[in-house]
């Protein structure tokens, strides 16, 4: 789910749902909400407008993986 109810999310958080905006090989662009992000994966090459999740961050890093349809 792209939304949170009940308040506004202005910065990334663990657990995150978005879409990819370009294939990530590894790294590239991810929308979440409002927010345009630089991501990575964790090697995995993920297609343009697939569902993705922030699965960690690591200072300024923010790793995704392939969330599913849905989520």
């Amino acid at each position: 789910n792209e939304r949170t109810i009940g308040r506004t999310v202005d910065r990334p958080e663990v657990g995150m749902v978005g879409r990819s905006l370009s294939t990530l090989r590894p790294s590239g662009k991810g929308r979440f909400g409002e927010m345009l992000l630089d991501v990575v994966t964790d090697g995995v090459f993920i297609q343009p407008d697939r569902p993705i999740r922030i699965a960690s961050m690591e200072g300024t890093r923010i790793v995704v993986e392939e969330a599913e349809d849905g989520e």
